[in-house]
């Protein structure tokens, strides 16, 4: 089944029926009032809660069943064509008219953000593609947290390269804001270093490259700084001193202390792009798989 056609009819289960349920509640209750007492315009609970839980379609499906209960009520009552009711079937259709239309509006908006976050993430694969889990004798464990929630795209540049002398290099940088405007940056970035990791055989001699690179390519440099994540008090995070405080275990279980410790300490969402890498060697004589007989 196609994104799009999961984005128009969500499946929500037996939420689904509640609306229905609503239609016919409504309808036997408003034909045992008394006559002076009308429940039909209470109908519009019905297609409003229908687009919170169904699609277009099955909002303006709920609409349509909501103005043929008014009407069936009307016309059992002998009033359908009193100016009372006329006005009730009127308003509700307008209602569930306008509802459906918000309901479409909604669904395109939400069509439009899944297609952006497709191509955000091609474009985060492709630009500024991971580091692998092992490298030579490192292991290695990364995550990005992306200040643009809707795309899910950010621009702080990491990478791990293996250079032609046995020798790994790694880079992690932190690029003046975020999101789709930092990422042509880091994708500068990181080409520059993976060219030059094959390149260079010294390190002085790959941050001259790199250096010489976003120069010449670039006309406003990012600034770089040690640590920006700071808590609701504006207190910088810790990062040595929570590290320290944490159990000798891997990157990816070290990883995920400092994810769920860094969020804490942030109260919430990053406003920023972060970027964590974690390195660990792992000893030769581990790297060297049992042999069977």
């Amino acid at each position: 089944m196609s994104r799009d056609r999961l984005l128009e009819e969500p499946s929500n289960g037996g939420l689904v029926a509640i609306p229905l349920v609503l239609i016919v509640a409504i309808t036997v209750l408003d034909l045992y009032t008394p006559a002076d007492v009308h429940l039909g315009p209470l109908l519009v609970i019905a297609p409003a809660l229908t687009a919170s839980l169904s699609g277009t379609r099955g909002t303006a499906l709920v609409g349509t069943l909501a103005v043929a209960a008014l009407v069936l009520v009307a016309a059992l009552e002998g009033g359908l064509t009193t100016a009372n009711r006329t006005a009730q079937i009127l308003a509700l259709l307008v209602l569930s008219a306008l509802t459906v239309f918000l309901r479409y509006v909604t669904e395109r908006r939400e069509r439009a953000l899944s297609r952006a976050r497709s191509v955000a993430a091609t474009t985060q694969r492709v630009l500024l593609r991971p580091p692998p889990r092992r490298i030579g004798p490192l292991r290695v464990a990364w995550l990005y947290l992306s200040a643009e929630d809707a795309t899910e795209i950010g621009g702080d540049p990491f990478a791990v390269g293996r250079a032609g002398h046995a020798a790994t290099r790694v880079v992690i940088g932190d690029v003046r804001g975020h999101g789709l405007a930092a990422i042509g940056k880091a994708s500068l970035v990181l080409s520059a270093f993976r060219e030059g990791t094959h390149r260079c055989a010294s390190l002085l001699e790959l941050v001259t490259a790199l250096d010489d690179s976003v120069s010449r390519n670039m006309d406003d440099v990012a600034d770089t700084s040690v640590i920006e994540a700071r808590s609701p008090a504006r207190a910088f995070y810790p990062l040595a001193e929570r590290v320290a405080s944490f159990p000798a275990t891997g990157p990816d279980d070290l990883l995920d202390r400092i994810h769920h410790d860094l969020l804490a300490h942030i109260g919430g969402p990053p406003a920023d792009d972060a970027a964590i890498l974690i390195i660990e060697h792992t000893p030769s004589h581990q790297l060297l798989r049992p042999r069977t007989h």
